[in-house]
């Protein structure tokens, strides 16, 4: 899933793909710096499409707090979950 800035826009601010490991879905990507609103926009779009438990896994500071306020919460090690 790759989203932009806005409707009319073609320059990218980043990617989120999901990965299945073990059963389980996971949540990962990439975004331009300075983009913490449309990075928490699209984790949350993301996940509310596959309405299903959605893991993700980073040691990245930065990373753990968008996932934070995309709902995510800590699970174990560096593993963080949203619940369905």
């Amino acid at each position: 899933f790759v989203f932009y800035p806005d409707n009319v826009s073609n320059i990218p601010l980043g990617a989120i793909y999901i990965e299945e490991k073990d059963k389980e879905y996971f949540l990962n990507g990439f975004s331009k710096r300075s983009n913490l609103e449309n990075v928490i926009i699209a984790i949350e779009t993301v996940c509310n499409a596959f309405k299903k438990n959605m893991y993700s896994q980073t040691p990245f500071k930065h990373a753990r707090y968008a996932l934070a306020q995309a709902g995510f919460e800590h699970y174990k090690d560096d593993i963080y979950i949203r619940k369905a």
